[in-house]
């Protein structure tokens, strides 16, 4: 997030790749590799300039793009700074938040601004929600409208809100969602509810599955 840029880079990883995150004094934002190219020390201890990022280990200077501005100690005739750049990722800076694109450049699409972005009276607030599962598992549940009446909504088979008072309730307690809670703006602890009630289905699923092949070869019915 947008907010999260302040004052020091900040090292994060996302599909695998190390890299570091900045603003630098002109107020541009870079992503570039972590690691220097050309000693490998990590830009996360970098001096952020007017331009670009230094590299804390002998100086070398960094635009957000990657480019290479300065490189002390090597000779004034250099061409060094012509034939290497340190890999960085376009971004696009929007309502709070940071988008990177990361695949093949020749391929960059336009940046797909929605309709829902500009909604009247409404004010889009970013927030950032850490969840020690794989990216895969939280696209999936995000795209699984149905667990949202069951697991956030808190109703019964009958279409009737739980309350904490009925004996068959497998909720022991109950309340009504906050504003907050609505707009997805609640804090939640990790591991988040979802992974955990996805691990829960799995055991459960695997002691199913064990015990139907149990039965299988005992010859009793399933």
């Amino acid at each position: 997030m947008s907010s999260q840029l302040a004052g020091r880079p900040v090292p994060i990883r996302i599909l695998g790749e190390d890299l570091v995150i900045f603003r630098d004094g002109e107020s541009r934002v870079g992503l570039l590799h972590r690691h220097c190219a050309h000693r490998r020390a990590s830009l996360e201890f970098g001096r952020i300039e007017q331009r670009g990022i230094r590299c804390c280990y002998h100086g070398w200077h960094f635009d957000v793009d990657g480019t290479i501005l300065e490189t002390p100690g090597e000779l004034p005739d250099a061409t060094i700074r012509a034939s290497i750049c340190q890999p960085a990722y376009p971004i696009r800076e929007l309502k709070g938040l940071i988008f990177a694109y990361m695949g093949p450049p020749a391929e960059m699409p336009g940046f797909p601004y929605l309709d829902s972005l500009d909604l009247p009276d409404h004010e889009l607030v970013p927030y950032s929600i850490h969840s020690p599962s794989n990216w895969l598992q939280e696209t999936e549940n995000a795209m699984d409208p149905f667990h949202s009446v069951f697991l956030h909504g808190r109703v019964n088979s009958l279409g009737s809100s739980i309350s904490s008072s009925s004996p068959s309730s497998p909720i022991t307690s109950a309340r009504p969602a906050s504003s907050t809670a609505m707009r997805g703006a609640a804090a939640i602890s990790s591991p988040c509810a979802s992974t955990i009630i996805s691990r829960r289905i799995s055991r459960r699923t695997a002691a199913c599955s064990r015990r139907c092949r149990s039965r299988a070869a005992s010859g009793a019915p399933a």
